[in-house]
């Protein structure tokens, strides 16, 4: 009997030294297995590495930082929510590495999640993570929060861990043209084309800050390129507009402001000035008058408006209407001599010869030699009985238009009228 036991508990203990010595085995496997994993995780084979962890943890192989690991190759792999399922399961087991908080930061913010990557991100770089990501998605988290500064802090460390990407340069631009540092935005949309010409974005940001830096050829230059490439939303050809209105190009700003009428939507005052000046510049004044007027009744109180709007409406005979528009120009400061010269001429066609004699009067003073204004200051002053006066601008006159038969009969009279007229000859 005694036998029988000894010879059971032999075969008992037999049986748990196997079972010992292979858990052992497997558990060396394992650990080989795990060692060769992160091997792979070192050398970039994300996909092995992943695939390897995962069987790790299928069977049973216990270590709080594989989660972690996985989570590394996942992250790489741009496998986001895997990544943070595993990142999360990190911090359950409680690992607090910068790692940790720069990986699943920088994760959560490329699937979107960026207020709850900013927490992760700040703790990660105050234990000193200095991956590029950390500090671009960074930066773009404080400019979606509307903290320009700090995000521009961010991507000058991105770009001093040596990153020469276009979309850092232009993230930074942005922040700059947002703190209206125009010429510093300037030079990062510069950088962003060099590295990459075809970043449309870049482009149009180049053109917004060159049109507030008042480089107009630049800008103009730029917005081409972009309808070149077949944009043609309303903002592009009023930004084009401007620029080319400022370049004195009259003709293709009317062009671009054109295309900004006959879009949808309300443009403002500033597209009527620009259009009306420009179709008046080409001596369009048929079509500058309604753009002009569009711009006074929407409240554009600007001399220029109200100078070639009245000179549009003097050269279309609309003489009351001219009138008034030349005077509000004059009232807002207008001194050109033209501007007197032609309300002058409108209040002589409206037979007001008692306003239309000073207005010429200050237009010729002015250096004008307009025979008409000549003329018509003799036949005031002949009406008036002004003899002398009405002899001086009949000479004037007849000097300019010397083929104008009733401009010497009136030279006539006003000799006859004159004291001391002897008969000389007409």
């Amino acid at each position: 009997m005694k036998k029988t036991i000894r010879f059971t508990w032999l075969i008992v203990f037999t049986l748990l030294a196997s079972c010992v010595l292979a858990q052992t085995k497997t558990d060396s496997l394992m650990l080989i297995q795990f060692k060769q994993a992160l091997e792979q995780l070192k050398q970039g084979s994300y996909r092995d590495a992943a695939d390897a962890f995962t069987g790790l943890i299928n069977g049973g192989f216990q270590d709080k930082e594989i989660y972690l690991h996985r989570g590394t190759a996942y992250y790489h792999l741009k496998e986001y929510q895997k990544a943070l399922a595993d990142f999360d399961e990190a911090g359950r087991q409680r690992i607090a590495s910068a790692d940790l908080f720069e990986l699943r930061g920088n994760t959560k913010a490329f699937l979107g999640d960026f207020q709850s990557a900013l927490p992760d991100l700040e703790k990660a770089v105050q234990m000193n993570a200095r991956r590029t990501e950390t500090f671009v998605n960074l930066g773009n988290i404080k400019f979606r929060n509307e903290n320009y500064r700090e995000a521009i802090v961010n991507y000058d460390k991105a770009l001093a861990n040596g990153a020469a990407d276009a979309m850092i340069f232009y993230n930074r631009g942005q922040a700059r043209m947002m703190m209206k540092d125009y010429a510093a935005a300037e030079a990062d949309f510069n950088k962003a084309l060099e590295l990459d010409s075809n970043n449309l974005m870049a482009l149009e940001s180049r053109s917004e800050v060159r049109y507030q830096l008042k480089n107009w050829q630049g800008c103009a230059d730029d917005i081409g390129k972009l309808i070149a490439t077949g944009r043609s939303d309303t903002g592009l050809y009023q930004r084009l507009g401007s620029a080319k209105f400022e370049l004195k190009d009259y003709r293709a700003a009317a062009d671009a402001l054109n295309r900004v009428l006959n879009s949808r939507g309300a443009p403002d005052k500033e597209v009527y000035r620009m259009l009306g000046i420009s179709r008046a510049q080409l001596n369009q004044c048929a079509e500058a008058i309604r753009p002009l007027e569009t711009a006074v009744s929407m409240g554009l109180a600007n001399k220029e408006v109200f100078t070639q709007l009245g000179l549009c409406q003097f050269n279309e005979k609309i003489y009351p209407a001219a009138i008034e528009n030349l005077s509000r120009a004059i009232n807002a400061g207008e001194s050109a001599p033209a501007v007197y010269l032609a309300r002058g001429k409108a209040f002589a066609f409206q037979q007001d010869a008692e306003r239309a004699r000073p207005d010429l009067e200050k237009a010729i003073q002015s250096g004008v030699n307009d025979a008409e204004a000549f003329r018509m200051l003799a036949e005031i002053s002949l009406a008036k009985n002004d003899s002398q006066t009405a002899l001086n601008y009949y000479n004037q006159y007849i000097s300019l238009s010397p083929a104008d038969a009733r401009a010497f009969a009136g030279r006539a009279r006003c000799r006859a009228d004159a004291p001391g007229w002897q008969g000389s000859p007409v």
